[in-house]
């Protein structure tokens, strides 16, 4: 039987936030960046409407 004291369990828990505070920074890297600029498809979706 595995026994963990208080202080333990607190800092597993604390080293499992970090760890996924530390994967979520690495997904956001990968994502790609919106930069407010809309792509290509949605500009002529838009064209296309405002000539119909």
């Amino acid at each position: 039987m595995v026994r963990r004291s208080r202080r333990q369990s607190t800092s597993l828990a604390a080293a499992e936030d970090k760890i996924a505070q530390i994967e979520a920074q690495q997904e956001k890297k990968r994502s790609p960046v919106f930069l407010g600029i809309p792509s290509l498809s949605r500009l002529t979706a838009r064209t296309s409407e405002a000539t119909e």
